[in-house]
């Protein structure tokens, strides 16, 4: 159906320029106004599709995704509407636990209220087949959905941790780079104890600390293998949804013509959602003062790093030298990745 959708849209798009040059022509009056509405991961392509759709409506407005504390209110609303009660010990810390999997695998576009009402669905189903089999069936079991009826079959307590131990001895695989290996275990050990901290109700100290970080090494020295292992921990530990990573470099950010390259930029920014962006030989970027299109790329990253520093981590990656001349030159780049980590060539041995 998409031959018909893009003749739709393109109708919809020159009744729109007819009406603008009519009101231009002072014919008509402006009244009315386009709005569309799309998921953040088809606009761009939308957009190429229909390059008049970003003349036609300039403004963008996005609306972020709910957060896991969000969700676990959105589903107490849900399950009170549907007449039910949560089991009393169930803390919004430990829904939310339980949402993170099921969020974790959630396709594009089926997230948000959609998750939680199918969610909620399959509690109730569970709740029935439970109460069903059980002997007791007073008023109060009837309405009450227990932790057991909430949970997925991949959101046990602890699945995570069993499957972070994995990643660990992963990483523990790799030759060398005994350094890089000691900073990705403090890393996670603290975050293990942030979640802790947070699960016993006690404010951490780093609440909205960015987790964007440079690579400094030489080529061959395991940079992407040490990101991808990054990647699925954060994603084991839930602080990334999916935990894939995406690698890109200047040829893949930066366009040929004016306009382009923020777009083309936010493209691949979107592809990393809910989990790692690595951008190989970030120095690149900008080859000299001239280089507006180069500028253009970075500035469209860094804004984008902010906007979305809870549903990616983004790490520039590339030799010693040029990164520590990168981050000099560039003050957002050093503020917005303060953690680096430098991977030191292997030896003989």
């Amino acid at each position: 159906h998409e031959h018909y959708s893009t003749l739709a849209i393109g109708k919809v798009i020159k009744f729109f320029e007819d009406a603008q040059e009519s009101c231009r022509k002072g014919k008509a009056d402006r009244n009315t106004v386009l709005l569309v509405a799309v998921p953040r991961h088809l606009l761009s392509a939308l957009i190429e599709v229909h390059p008049a759709l970003a003349v036609m409506a300039p403004q963008q407005i996005e609306l972020a995704d709910y957060s896991l504390e969000e969700l676990a209110q959105l589903l107490k609303v849900q399950v009170a509407n549907r007449g039910f009660v949560l089991d009393d010990p169930i803390t919004d810390v430990r829904i939310a636990e339980i949402l993170r999997p099921a969020l974790g695998r959630c396709p594009e576009g089926k997230g948000g209220k959609i998750l939680v009402a199918k969610l909620v669905d399959e509690a109730i189903n569970r709740q029935t087949d439970r109460v069903h089999a059980s002997d007791t069936r007073s008023r109060a079991s009837l309405l009450t959905l227990t932790e057991a009826d909430l949970l997925v079959d991949d959101s046990a307590p602890h699945k995570s941790a069993e499957a972070i131990d994995v990643i660990l001895a992963k990483l523990d695989g790799v030759i060398g780079l005994a350094g890089v290996k000691d900073h990705v275990k403090s890393l996670v050990a603290q975050l293990q104890i942030s979640q802790k901290k947070k699960e016993m109700g006690v404010k951490g100290s780093s609440s909205g600390a960015t987790m964007h970080m440079v690579f400094s090494g030489n080529p061959g020295t395991g940079k992407t293998t040490i990101a991808r292992l990054v990647a699925e921990l954060l994603s084991g530990l839930g602080y990334l949804r999916r935990g894939h990573l995406v690698e890109t470099d200047r040829a893949g950010l930066v366009a040929q013509y004016v306009g382009q390259t923020a777009i083309k930029t936010r493209t691949v920014v979107e592809s990393a959602v809910g989990g790692m962006l690595f951008v190989d030989e970030a120095y690149a970027l900008v080859k000299d003062a001239k280089d507006s299109f180069g500028r253009e790329a970075l500035d469209t990253l860094i804004k984008l790093v902010e906007d979305m520093r809870d549903e990616i981590v983004v790490v520039l990656a590339g030799y010693p030298k040029e990164m520590n001349e990168l981050m000099a030159h560039n003050p957002g780049v050093r503020s917005r990745f303060p953690t680096v980590i430098t991977f030191e060539d292997y030896c003989l041995d």
